[in-house]
């Protein structure tokens, strides 16, 4: 949970810097593969909302909103 909101900090602040949120989290320095954290970005929102989450457990996951700047399910 640390490195995810971690991670959800290097993108709020990338949001900042850039105007946008980064495409990929590589473009932070990230290597996807090895996380076990996932990103996504959701163009049909205006401007684009990403959404970070990771596994918590058998089938349940918690999830980073940056619209609302909140994370939700089990941490």
């Amino acid at each position: 949970m640390l490195r995810a909101r971690r991670i959800a900090t290097q993108l709020e602040s990338y949001r900042s810097s850039h105007g946008d949120y980064s495409m990929r989290l590589s473009e932070l320095g990230i290597d996807e593969r090895k996380t076990g954290i996932y990103y996504e970005l959701d163009f049909a929102e205006s401007p684009a909302v990403d959404y970070l989450w990771f596994g918590t457990g058998f089938g349940t996951v918690s999830q980073y909103d940056s619209k609302t700047r909140t994370w939700h399910g089990p941490q």
